[in-house]
């Protein structure tokens, strides 16, 4: 799967909730998010533990259940030096409202596919991948009714299956674990929260 493919897709869908929302008089009820991310952290493997830094995009598309909680999908792409991972996952966005900062709670969780050169090129190897969950804490600043720019520090899990097959055709499992210090500086449209 190409990685221009998970760039493109989240401009496209804020390009149409944009062009959705402006015909609007009402408040929009759906918001998207656009983030870019650094990502310290390890990788317990062999019951070793390794230093992996990670780059990461993220896309959400939330539905506003009232003015402090929004709920939805999102997606996104995490690079390291070998692996990639492609998250899906339910996103939850607790906000707390004040006049010119929201801050806010996010937890996502979900599931993520799993792709290592390194691993591939090995004979009878196999990267798959494994749950995925971040949790983090955040602010957002608005710019005007429609957008924002935010800001959020969060752990990140990810876990994935290292396959191997024996010249006796039975299958070895081994789980690994990745854990992430994540600081993100994003974009909101369609920012205001929906009031009712």
């Amino acid at each position: 799967m190409s990685i221009h493919k998970f760039i493109i897709l989240p401009f496209l869908l804020s390009l149409i909730g944009i062009v959705g929302t402006t015909a609007q008089k009402v408040p929009p009820r759906f918001k998207s998010e656009l983030s870019g991310s650094y990502a310290l952290g390890a990788q317990v493997y062999n019951s070793n533990f390794l230093f992996r830094p990670a780059y990461a995009i993220h896309y959400t598309h939330n539905y506003k259940l009232n003015r402090y909680i929004n709920c939805g999908l999102g997606t996104s792409y995490m690079q390291l030096d070998d692996e990639n991972f492609f998250p899906l996952y339910a996103n939850i966005l607790a906000l707390k409202s004040k006049k010119d900062v929201d801050k806010f709670v996010r937890c996502n969780f979900g599931y993520a596919l799993a792709h290592s050169k390194a691993i591939n090129q090995l004979e009878n190897y196999e990267m798959h991948g494994g749950v995925f969950f971040r949790f983090g804490f955040g602010r957002t600043y608005p710019i005007n009714d429609k957008v924002a720019l935010s800001t959020e520090l969060s752990y990140l899990y990810q876990n994935a299956q290292l396959k191997q097959q024996s010249y006796t055709a039975t299958t070895y499992t081994e789980s690994l674990d990745y854990s992430f210090l994540q600081l993100s500086l994003g974009l909101v449209l369609n920012y205001r929260p929906y009031e009712k």
